[in-house]
């Protein structure tokens, strides 16, 4: 399994913006996730068999021309940063 970070901006204003993130969030929590949505509202890591093209492929189908996503995979030990205690643990548990 891999560990990619997902990171997003959405071009929409208004109740258009929460409508198009809470498709998004509902769609990467098909993936095996965590999403941490009060401190990193734009930002969710998953752990998946799929490639970053096929989880792109997959977010793409929820997102238009105007929007803007990110995926990176993760190494173990190339990775440092500062979140919640119980999202490092997923994400060690993970790599």
């Amino acid at each position: 399994m891999a560990v990619f970070l997902v990171t997003w901006n959405l071009n929409k204003e208004g109740a258009a913006y929460n409508a198009a993130r809470d498709q998004l969030v509902a769609r990467l929590a098909n993936y095996d996730n965590v999403y941490d949505g009060q401190r990193l509202d734009t930002v969710c890591f998953i752990s998946t068999m799929k490639t970053a093209a096929d989880v792109y492929a997959d977010l793409g189908q929820v997102l238009d021309q105007n929007d803007r996503v990110v995926i990176t995979q993760m190494r173990a030990g190339s990775t440092v940063g500062w979140l919640s205690g119980y999202m490092t643990d997923w994400i060690n548990a993970r790599l």
